[in-house]
């Protein structure tokens, strides 16, 4: 059964496109302000991902630890968080995906099925479980089918290819590729181990290529995101460098919400011009 994440991708194969994702914590700075900022982002975005704040969020360096901590101080709870995804799917169609942990999940717990449920109420279609390695979801793949959402799988630089060939397997919506060794964070270029891991993960899907490959952790510029294209990759996810426009003006949300939208625009015009 295809969801939104099917229909987006195979929107963008026919138009030849590349998917822009943006990461935003859900919150972040405040529920009000994060409202507004997914409203100016939305136009310019082909699917949103959005955090849920967690104390311990380990896959995630200082500038997105700095913004689940604003999250929290302003109220976020477990709850809130669902009814902000709630109202941003009120203003979109396109695809919703979810970056969290087991603890939230309740993997391993009697909650699992019910949180994933309320998810799915909310409007999410696709749910990365950073804690969880394919190994360790076997449990989670029949629920999250069964709540109608895909599991998106993480490969890593160390991802051997023994493992890379039962990621994907089992991958749904799409493979995301962590650019990097390490947490988040914005880096200055391209490393050669991205480059090597595209490659890797390209050659293994073959000609089918029947799930697409997004890349995120460490991109920050128009040139990464052109870069990233051209190395064989569907899509990009940017989210410590969209954060640290937000914690840097955290005084003036109205200049915060312009520069941010006009960052986004450059990244997404950036998919168009490979």
């Amino acid at each position: 059964m295809m969801n939104r994440l099917d229909t987006a991708f195979e929107k963008m194969r026919e138009a030849g496109e590349k998917a822009f994702i943006p990461f935003l914590v859900a919150g972040d700075p405040d529920p009000a302000t994060f409202s507004r900022l997914v409203e100016r982002i939305e136009p310019h975005a082909d699917i949103i991902e959005l955090g849920i704040p967690y104390t311990d969020p380990i896959a995630d360096g200082p500038v997105i630890q700095a913004a689940d901590a604003r999250a929290l101080g302003s109220g976020t709870t477990f709850s809130k968080a669902l009814d902000l995804i709630a109202h941003v799917r009120e203003g979109t169609d396109k695809p919703i995906v979810i970056l969290t942990y087991a603890n939230v999940i309740g993997v391993d717990t009697g909650m699992m099925a019910a949180t994933l449920a309320r998810f799915s109420v909310a409007g999410v279609d696709g749910i990365i479980v950073a804690d969880v390695p394919i190994e360790e979801a076997r449990q989670l793949i029949p629920e999250m089918e069964q709540a109608g959402m895909a599991l998106i799988s993480l490969v890593a630089p160390t991802t051997t290819d023994e493992r890379l060939a039962m990621i994907v397997k089992n991958a749904k919506g799409f493979l995301y590729l962590v650019a990097v060794k390490g947490v988040t964070g914005a880096r200055a270029m391209i490393l050669d181990e991205t480059t090597t891991l595209i490659q890797r993960v390209v050659k293994v899907l073959g000609k089918t290529r029947n799930i697409p490959v997004c890349v995120g952790f460490g991109i920050s510029k128009p040139e990464h995101v052109q870069e990233i294209i051209k190395l064989g990759g569907d899509g990009v996810i940017v989210g410590s460098a969209i954060i640290d426009i937000i914690g840097q003006n955290l005084g003036d949300p109205d200049t915060m919400i312009e520069l941010v939208e006009a960052y986004v625009t450059t990244l997404k015009d950036a998919t168009r011009t490979t």
